[in-house]
C-alpha cells in the first residue's frame, strides 16, 4: 500500500475564563465611587500533526543505490534503495527511502520513518496567558471652592499585571528547531503596571467679566515594570462660548 506524506496541521483547543467584581457607591450627596477586580486565563493547546523531522525527512529523500563500495556494514542487499546521511554518505538501514514525485507514491514505513515524532502528537505545546486587574476612582465636588462654584475632583488608581507560559512537550523542548512547523520551546515572561491619576475643574469666574471661565488640570502617573515610570499631565483655561 502507497500514500502521501501530506501537509501540516495544526490542532488547537482554546479554553478562555473571566471573571470580574464590581462595587460601587455614593458619599453624602455629590461624590460617588466605584471599584473592581478582574482575572482572566487564556488556555491553548497546539498539537501539529503530520509534520516531518528535518533529519529524519533529509535521510529519507537522500536515496541510494546499494554497492558493493558503500554497503559496509548495514547488511543491505547488493542493488536495493536505501537512505544515505546527506552529511557522511553511509547507509541507514532503520531508514525507508522516501519518494517525494508524485501523488501516493511514498511507501508507509517511509511516512512513519519521516513522521516518528510528530504522528504520535508529541510535536506540541500548552500556551497559559493570565491577566489580573484591579481599580477603584472616586469623583465629586470639594467643600471649597470660587464663587463661580465649588472645585470638582476625580482621582483613581490601578494596578494590572499580565504573565504567561509556554509549556512545551518533553519532545519538542529537547528538538527546538527540528520540525519545519512548530518547533516549539518552554519559556515565561511577566510584567506589571502601576498607575494613578488626579483631575481638578474649578470654576474661576460666572456672569461677570466673562459668562464663564474654567481652570482645569490632570495628571496622570504611570509604573511599568519592564521599562519605568512615565508621567503625563495637561494645564487650561476654558472659556464656553456662548451664542
Amino acid at each position: 500500500m502507497i500514500g502521501t506524506v501530506g501537509g501540516t496541521v495544526n490542532d488547537n483547543y482554546r479554553q478562555l475564563e473571566r471573571g470580574v467584581f464590581t462595587l460601587e457607591g455614593k458619599i453624602g450627596d455629590t461624590w460617588s465611587w466605584d471599584a473592581y477586580y478582574q482575572h482572566g486565563e487564556s488556555r491553548v493547546t497546539t498539537h501539529v500533526l503530520n509534520n516531518a523531522e528535518n533529519s529524519l525527512y533529509n535521510n529519507a529523500t537522500n536515496a541510494v543505490y546499494v554497492t558493493p563500495g558503500n554497503v559496509g556494514a548495514s547488511g543491505l542487499p547488493i542493488g536495493t534503495i536505501a537512505c544515505a546521511s546527506p552529511t557522511s554518505g553511509a547507509l541507514i538501514p532503520t531508514c525507508s527511502p522516501l519518494n517525494v514525485f508524485g501523488n501516493g507514491v511514498a511507501s508507509p514505513a517511509a511516512i512513519a520513518y519521516v513522521q516518528s515524532a510528530a504522528w504520535s502528537g508529541q510535536d506540541a505545546q500548552t500556551a497559559v496567558l493570565l491577566e489580573s486587574v484591579v481599580s477603584a476612582s472616586a469623583q465629586g465636588e470639594l467643600p471649597f471652592g470660587f464663587p463661580a462654584g465649588r472645585v470638582a475632583t476625580a482621582f483613581g488608581a490601578s494596578y494590572r499585571s499580565e504573565g504567561g507560559d509556554q509549556i512545551a512537550t518533553a519532545l519538542a523542548a529537547q528538538r527546538p528547531t527540528n520540525f519545519p512547523y512548530g518547533n516549539f520551546s518552554n519559556f515565561s515572561g511577566k510584567y506589571n503596571v502601576e498607575e494613578g491619576f488626579l483631575e481638578i475643574n474649578a470654576p474661576l469666574l460666572k456672569d461677570s467679566i466673562v459668562k464663564s471661565l474654567n481652570f482645569n488640570a490632570a495628571v496622570r502617573v504611570t509604573d511599568y515594570s519592564v521599562s519605568g515610570t512615565v508621567e503625563t499631565w495637561k494645564f487650561w483655561l476654558d472659556q464656553p462660548c456662548h451664542g
